[in-house]
C-alpha cells in the first residue's frame, strides 16, 4: 500500500516549485486526520493552462512511477487527472484555470467537501478566502438543512416508483443487465438518501451522512445495515425479482417512518399501485 505522507510532501515540492500551478490545496480524507490506509489523495490545483495539465502527464513524473492515468469530463467545468502510481497510490487532481466557471454541481459538492477540512499547499490568487466563504456557507447550509421539504422528500418518493415499475418492466423481459444496473443507480440510490434522511430525523441534531453512500457503515442505522444486504443480488432474474420487492420494502418502510418524523406527507396510493403492478406483472 502507497506511503501517502511521501506522496503529499512531493506534491508540495511539486506545486511551490511549477510557477504556472497558481494554487493547490487537499480535501477528502487525507486533509483530515485518521485517514485510513486506502483512502485516495485528492488534491484542487488552478492552473494558467487546464488544458496542458489534462493531456499529458510528464508533470507528474516527480510523483513516481505512473501505473496508469485517465481523464474523466463527466463533470463540467471542473475536469479531473486520475492517476495511479507505485504502490496503488491513487491521487485525483481536479484541475480548475484562473477565472474559470465552475460548473455549480463540482461547487456544490466542493463546498460540502470543504466544510470537513482541507490543507492549502499553496496559494498565489486568493482562493483560500473564497473557500472559506464556501465551507462556511456549506456548515450553514448543512446545519439547517437537516429536513427536507415536502418537495424533495415528494420527488424522491415518486422517482423511487417510477424506477421499481420500470425495473419489474426490465425483468419480465429479461433484462437482467439493465434491471441491475436500475436497481443499484436507481432504486437503491434512493434508498440510501431516504435513509440519510430516516437517521437525520432520529438524531435530532446535524449529523453527518456525507454523500451518496460514502461511509455507509459507519452512519446508517444497523438494523437498516443487516436489511440492506437483501437488496443486493446474483446475476439472474429470480434473483433480481426478490432483490426489487426486498428494495420495496425497505424503503417503504423507512418513507413512512421518515414522513411521520417530519411531518411530510407519504403517497400512499401511488405506493400501493406500484407495489401491486410491480409484484404481480411478470
Amino acid at each position: 500500500m502507497a506511503t501517502y505522507g511521501a506522496h503529499r510532501q512531493q506534491l508540495a515540492a511539486l506545486v511551490l516549485d511549477d510557477e504556472a500551478i497558481k494554487a493547490a490545496l487537499v480535501i477528502g480524507s487525507r486533509a483530515r486526520d485518521g485517514a485510513d490506509r486506502a483512502a485516495d489523495l485528492d488534491v484542487v490545483l488552478v492552473v494558467e493552462n487546464p488544458e496542458a495539465y489534462l493531456a499529458t502527464q510528464h508533470w507528474l513524473g516527480q510523483l513516481g512511477r505512473i501505473w496508469a492515468y485517465a481523464t474523466d469530463r463527466t463533470m463540467p467545468g471542473a475536469p479531473i487527472k486520475r492517476v495511479l502510481l507505485d504502490g496503488a497510490a491513487a491521487i485525483d487532481f481536479i484541475i480548475l484555470g484562473t477565472g474559470q466557471e465552475v460548473d455549480q454541481a463540482f461547487l456544490t459538492r466542493a463546498a460540502d467537501a470543504l466544510r470537513r477540512g482541507y490543507v492549502v499547499l499553496k496559494d498565489e490568487v486568493g482562493i483560500t478566502d473564497q473557500l472559506a466563504l464556501m465551507a462556511d456557507a456549506a456548515a450553514e447550509a448543512h446545519a439547517h438543512g437537516e429536513r427536507p421539504t415536502q418537495e424533495e422528500f415528494a420527488d424522491l418518493v415518486a422517482g423511487f416508483w417510477i424506477d421499481a415499475v420500470r425495473t419489474a418492466k426490465l425483468l419480465a423481459r429479461g433484462e437482467a443487465a439493465a434491471a441491475a444496473a436500475l436497481l443499484g443507480d436507481g432504486l437503491r440510490s434512493r434508498l440510501v438518501g431516504m435513509e440519510a434522511w430516516a437517521v437525520r430525523a432520529v438524531a435530532g441534531a446535524p449529523y453527518d451522512t456525507f454523500w451518496e453512500a460514502r461511509h455507509l457503515e459507519h452512519w446508517a442505522d444497523k438494523q437498516f445495515l443487516q436489511q440492506f444486504a437483501n437488496t443486493f443480488a446474483a446475476y439472474e432474474v429470480a434473483a433480481l425479482r426478490q432483490a426489487l420487492y426486498a428494495t420495496m420494502d425497505l424503503f417503504r418502510l423507512l418513507a413512512v417512518e421518515t414522513s411521520h418524523r417530519w411531518g411530510l406527507d407519504y403517497p400512499e396510493a401511488a405506493d400501493m399501485r406500484a407495489t401491486v403492478w410491480a409484484r404481480t406483472w411478470q
